[in-house]
C-alpha cells in the first residue's frame, strides 16, 4: 500500500490508518474514493503494459448510494487505454538497436475479461441505516479472515445517518451517539486484527462560528456536543461525531472546490470547477499537503504544481 495514490499519501498510508475525507457535498469525496479503488483493484502490470495498479483487494461500504460500477469501470478503462497508448508510442526499437515485433494491443474482449476479473477484488456492501452499518461492520470480520488480499476498507459516508440517529436518541446524548459508538467500535476491532487501512468520507454539515469565548470553548468540549469547534483546531472543519471516533481518526484531507476560468481547445474561455485537497492539522504527515485536480470524464485529473 505503500504506492497508494503519493499525491494525497507521500509515502503511502501506514498500517491501521484512519482517514477522513472532509468537506461539502460535491467537492469529489466519492470520486477520489472511485480512483483509489481503480488504482487498487488494478494489478501493477498486465501484458506488458504498466498500469500502476496494487493488485490488492477493497471493501466498500455504501451508506449514501452514491457508488457508481459505470463510472468505476470507465475509470479502469481510461487507465487501460492510456497503458496501451503509452505501450505503442514507447514500443519501437530496443537499447541494442534491434528491430522489436509490431506492438499487439489487447483486444476489446481481453480487455473486458481482464476488468471483470479486477472486479473481483472488490467487495460492496450497502447500508440503509446505522444499525445496519454497525452490524454489517462486525460481520465482514469472517471476510477480512478469508481473504488475505483484503487491505483496505472504505466507508462512503460514515455519518450518513447522523441526523435519523439524533432524531431517534431524543434528548440524551448518549442515546444519540449509541450507534455512532458502535460503528467506531466495530471499525476499531478490524483495524486491530487485520491492520487494514480504513477510508472514510464525512460530509461537512455543520459550520464553525467566526469567534467562541472561553464559555462557548468549554461547552464545545463536552460531551456530547455537535455544534463545536474542530477537534484538529481547523478552521475548515468542524466536528460533529462522538468522541471515539474523533480519537479514531488519525489523518483528515479537506476537500473543497472553487469555479476558474480557463482557456478552451479552441483558443476560448469556459468556466470549470477545482477541486482541492488539504491536509489538516490533525497530523504532521498530511499537514502539508495541498493538491488541485479536475474530475472529467475519464476521472479524477491531478494537476501537476
Amino acid at each position: 500500500m505503500k504506492r497508494l495514490e503519493n499525491s494525497l499519501f507521500p509515502g503511502g498510508p501506514s498500517e491501521k490508518d484512519v482517514v477522513e475525507f472532509y468537506g461539502d457535498e460535491g467537492t469529489g469525496k466519492t470520486q477520489m474514493l472511485l480512483h483509489i479503488i481503480s488504482q487498487c483493484i488494478l494489478p501493477s502490470k498486465w501484458k506488458g503494459l504498466d498500469l500502476g495498479g496494487l493488485g490488492v483487494g477493497v471493501v466498500l461500504v455504501d451508506t449514501d448510494y452514491h457508488f457508481s460500477m459505470i463510472r468505476l469501470v470507465s475509470m479502469m478503462e481510461h487507465t487501460l487505454q492510456r497503458a496501451v497508448s503509452l505501450g505503442a508510442k514507447n514500443y519501437g526499437t530496443s537499447q541494442d538497436g534491434e528491430t522489436k515485433e509490431p506492438f499487439k494491443a489487447p483486444s476489446e474482449e481481453d480487455i473486458e475479461l481482464f476488468i471483470t476479473q479486477c472486479l473481483g477484488k472488490l467487495e460492496i456492501v450497502k447500508c440503509n441505516s446505522s444499525s445496519q452499518l454497525s452490524i454489517t461492520l462486525y460481520s465482514l470480520e469472517s471476510l477480512f479472515g478469508n481473504r488475505l488480499d483484503l487491505c483496505l476498507l472504505l466507508i462512503d459516508s460514515i455519518s450518513a445517518f447522523y441526523w435519523i440517529d439524533r432524531n431517534n436518541g431524543g434528548d440524551s446524548y448518549s442515546a444519540q451517539e449509541s450507534n455512532q459508538r458502535k460503528v467506531t467500535e466495530a471499525i476499531t476491532q478490524l483495524r486491530d486484527l487485520y491492520k487494514i487501512i480504513t477510508i472514510v468520507t464525512k460530509p461537512a454539515i455543520f459550520q464553525k462560528r467566526p469567534k467562541e469565548t472561553n464559555q462557548e470553548k468549554n461547552d464545545f468540549d463536552s460531551p456530547g456536543h455537535h455544534s463545536g469547534a474542530s477537534s484538529d483546531k481547523s478552521s475548515e472543519h468542524c466536528e460533529y461525531l462522538c468522541k471515539p471516533w474523533q480519537r479514531l481518526v488519525t489523518h483528515r484531507l479537506l476537500f473543497s472546490r472553487q469555479e476558474v476560468t480557463t482557456k478552451s481547445s479552441t483558443g476560448g474561455v469556459k468556466q470549470r470547477l477545482l477541486y482541492t485537497v488539504k491536509g489538516g492539522k490533525l497530523s504532521e504527515a498530511m499537514a502539508g499537503i495541498n493538491v488541485n485536480f479536475y474530475i472529467s470524464d475519464v476521472g479524477v485529473l491531478f494537476i501537476k504544481s
